[in-house]
């Protein structure tokens, strides 16, 4: 064991080797004050600020958060990864805040129990919500494809809801911007619905000059043709062909045959040429007069009316009310441009659409009687309506100039009072 030793008086004190010097020490605490200055004054990493601080509303802060966490997932393509039929809430949400995309994935995952009456409330009440408002996040391909094909009938209030907003684009023609997202959606995925009325109203969307989704029902169509018909002017004669036919279509149809017979084909259904006819869109506008002056025979005033305002359309002859005289002189017209020049009146039955049957009269729109008897001989390799086009006398004359000129030579009519011929074939 050490010993303690104790210096004399006049030894000098020996050094505590553990001991630190003083020179180390004053560095230590330099070091120490450097460090605590330095601490201060190092850049620290500054928090990431919130990207909803400027929403200063919670509850639009929080819509906000969510939506953007659902689009997020559909550019991950995580939404699959959902029970979605589990979480109801959370579809709800998906309801409530989109996006679209989010919107009929989820709809899609709810397909059997909207089929089967057995979606459960939350989500119901936000999609029927945003059905109500027309918002264009609403699953409407999801919606509509049920809807039209019976799929919603144990969802009463929604079904209801939709039946309205069908009611809207059908008889009215009204959101465009939705129904072109909508036939998109479910000719990409070769989901159209298998439903007599969806169908229909997909051949007055193709026909129609102006409607938003025009486009998109064309490319449906002719990637269906021949199903529906083999270009638009057969699609056309399909739609009039229906025994049950209403007033309004004919009228429309009326405005369609102006809008071919003066532009011819329309984008996204546009024949050029075919083996049997070179020069296509020429043969299709004279094919679309030919029918203009069919519905100018019919015995209903207002398709006659409409008939001839869209003559004068095509013909360059505007302002002129359809009242008697004018009717007879548009029916005389269409008779110089197709009769039968061999003829003294230019005789021209195929213009009829009215059939007298057993004392009875009817009228068919379509061509089937005039094939029937004989008057529109179909062609291998040509369109139905072909036989109408064949018909015109005006040769390689523009359309408005050759109907210009023959309407003016009807003129007489206005002061002449001897009798209107009427074409009525007879039945078999």
């Amino acid at each position: 064991m050490k010993k303690l030793e104790i210096p004399a008086p006049d030894e000098e004190a020996q050094e505590d080797e553990t001991a630190l010097s003083l020179e180390l020490w004053v560095g230590l605490s330099l070091s120490l004050v450097l460090a605590g200055f330095g601490w201060f004054l190092w850049p620290k990493p500054e928090e990431a600020p919130d990207p909803y601080a400027h929403i200063e509303d919670e509850e639009e802060r929080q819509l906000a958060r969510d939506r953007d966490e659902f689009e997020a997932m559909v550019e991950q393509g995580t939404l699959d990864e959902v029970d979605w039929e589990v979480e109801a809430a959370r579809s709800a949400r998906v309801f409530e805040v989109g996006p679209r995309e989010a919107a009929e994935v989820v709809c899609r995952a709810h397909e059997e129990q909207l089929r089967d009456g057995e979606f459960s409330r939350p989500p119901k009440v936000a999609l029927l919500r945003s059905v109500d408002r027309r918002r264009s996040d609403a699953p409407w391909s999801c919606l509509l494809r049920l809807y039209l094909e019976g799929g919603l009938a144990q969802e009463a209030e929604l079904n209801d809801e939709l039946e309205r907003f069908w009611e809207d684009v059908d008889r009215s023609g009204e959101h465009g911007h939705i129904m072109q997202t909508v036939i998109d959606d479910l000719q990409r995925a070769d989901e159209l619905p298998r439903s007599e009325r969806f169908e229909r109203w997909l051949r007055r969307c193709a026909l129609s000059p102006e409607y938003q989704a025009a486009d998109g029902c064309r490319v449906a169509l002719r990637q269906k043709a021949p199903k529906f018909g083999g270009d638009l002017l057969e699609v056309l004669i399909g739609l009039v062909s229906d025994p049950k036919v209403s007033t309004g279509d004919l009228r429309f149809s009326a405005d369609v045959l102006a809008e071919f017979a003066r532009n011819g084909q329309p984008e996204k259904w546009h024949i050029v040429e075919t083996d049997a006819l070179p020069d296509y869109d020429v043969d299709f506008r004279l094919g679309s007069l030919f029918m203009l002056c069919r519905l100018m025979n019919s015995p209903e005033e207002e398709v006659q009316s409409s008939a001839a305002v869209a003559l004068g359309r095509v013909s360059g002859v505007g302002g002129r009310s359809p009242n008697r005289d004018m009717k007879y002189r548009w029916r005389e017209t269409c008779r110089r441009a197709f009769g039968d020049p061999r003829t003294p009146r230019m005789d021209a039955p195929f213009l009829a659409v009215a059939v007298e049957e057993d004392g009875e009269l009817s009228e068919d729109y379509g061509l089937d009687t005039l094939i029937d008897a004989g008057f529109c001989i179909q062609y291998d390799g040509r369109p139905s309506w072909y036989c109408g086009a064949q018909r015109w006398t005006g040769g390689g004359q523009s359309i408005d100039r050759v109907m210009g000129h023959h309407f003016a030579r009807t003129a007489y009519i206005e002061w002449a009072k001897d009798g209107e011929p009427r074409f009525v074939l007879p039945g078999d």
